[in-house]
Order: structure tokens, then sequence, then C-alpha cells
């Protein structure tokens, strides 16, 4: 889809005029660039459920007295090993040392229900997914700066 148009001057550099001077095509060139980005918040908000799972499972065992410790420790080596691991897309959102942050540090609430479990978690886990909404639109903000012509 071309969103310029050149046009014939008098002039030797040529002038590009933006090819949505009516609201329907702007409206579309915007629909198409939330959909991209909404798919790509859905891929992270899923990789960032699958850590929180797993802090999860981490947290509910540390919590329990009958729960063997080396099961959580193969987690959070597993947790790690895929993020150091995994694809670059989300290693900007969920930090390496978030994550050992809530490994050494989140021991103080403890309740029966496993999603309650682990305050600084749920903060964790609250701060990634505002990150997560905020880069979504600010990648649509610089698409739009990129095909909006410079006058």
């Amino acid at each position: 889809m071309r969103l310029y148009q050149l046009q014939p001057g008098s002039t030797a550099l040529p002038t590009f005029t933006p090819m949505w001077k009516d609201k329907s095509t702007l409206k579309d060139v915007l629909n198409a660039l939330e959909k991209e980005e909404i798919k790509k918040e859905k891929e992270q908000l899923q990789k960032i459920r699958y850590y929180e799972e797993g802090l999860e499972t981490i947290l509910d065992i540390r919590c329990s007295f009958f729960k063997s410790k080396d099961r959580r420790f193969k987690i959070q080596d597993d947790l790690l090993s895929n993020l150091l691991a995994g694809p670059g897309d989300i290693n900007h959102v969920i930090g390496y040392d978030d994550l050992k942050a809530v490994f050494d540090h989140d021991h103080q609430f403890c309740d029966r229900d496993r999603k309650s479990n682990g305050k600084l978690r749920q903060l964790y886990v609250k701060n990634w997914r505002l990150q997560v909404e905020r880069d979504k639109y600010k990648n649509i903000v610089d698409k739009l700066k990129l095909l909006s012509p410079s006058d």
C-alpha cells in the first residue's frame, strides 16, 4: 500500500503529498497499524503469562512446608534460561534482574490462595503488562511519524 503519491512539479526535487486526504484512507492505515500492534501485544502478554505462572508455582512451593525446594530451583533455572535463550522481543520488558529480585526477595506474603502469593511478583507483572501496552502505542506513533510527510 503506497501512502505517498509523487506529484510532478516544476522543481527538480519531487514533492510528496499524503494519499490520505480523505479520512477513510487514514482510518484504514490506523486500523492496520493497530491490528498489527495488537497481535504483537497478545503474543507478549502470553509470554508474560508464562513467566507469571512460573513465578506463582515458585512462590507456592516457597510458601509450602511440604513441597520440595529442588523443584523450585529447577523452575527458577528454567525461567531464567528461557528468558536468556528466548526471542528478544520480551527481554526488554522482563529483565533478568526482575526475575532474580522476585526469586530472592518475594517471600513475605504467603496465603492459601496461590494467586495472591507474592506482592512483589504482582507489582512486577503489572509493570510488565503496562510496559507492553505503552510499547504498543509508542510503536504506532513511531510508525505514523515515519508515514507522515515532513513539511
